[in-house]
């Protein structure tokens, strides 16, 4: 599992998000589910992963037929939607921060822990098929001995 520090730099989040990409456009499935924890809410397999991924958030194939791919953030084409992520400068449950290029943002909250023990969530959207969809994604971050790591929430059309 990604392990990362508990000073809650976005930066780490961010090469997070890049690497879990990464695996997904290679089709590398099980280095993707290598990076999230084994012990989270949810029991994700890689073929669990692949199947939301290609069906388009969905466990069913389309009825097209048509499989959904994952493409390099660098490679898709389209603006993605930042505004919608920002959090406001009066939020009085958490902070957050938003990536400069991509739809992916990191909120902390501000008074502790979730009651599930999250100290804050990542939201990534994905870029599938050579565009940014709306196929997202939420991690719970959460504490693994003095570190962070990575708790798949859901996959999902947002």
């Amino acid at each position: 599992m990604r392990l990362i520090s508990t000073s809650r730099d976005s930066t780490e989040v961010f090469a997070f998000c890049e690497a879990w990409l990464d695996c997904l456009a290679r089709h590398d499935f099980h280095a993707a589910s290598d990076l999230i924890v084994r012990d989270g809410h949810h029991q994700w397999t890689p073929e669990l992963i692949e199947r939301l991924i290609s069906n388009y958030g969905r466990t069913e194939a389309l009825r097209s037929g048509r499989k959904c791919a994952v493409t390099p953030p660098d490679l898709a084409n389209g603006v993605p939607s930042l505004s919608r992520l920002r959090v406001d400068d009066d939020d009085d449950v958490c902070t957050g921060e938003v990536h400069s290029r991509y739809p992916f943002a990191v909120y902390w909250f501000l008074d502790g822990p979730s009651q599930k023990g999250a100290l804050g969530w990542l939201h990534l959207d994905y870029p599938l098929d050579g565009e940014w969809s709306d196929l997202s994604s939420i991690f719970d971050i959460v504490p693994r001995s003095d570190q962070y790591a990575f708790d798949l929430k859901r996959i999902e059309v947002m």
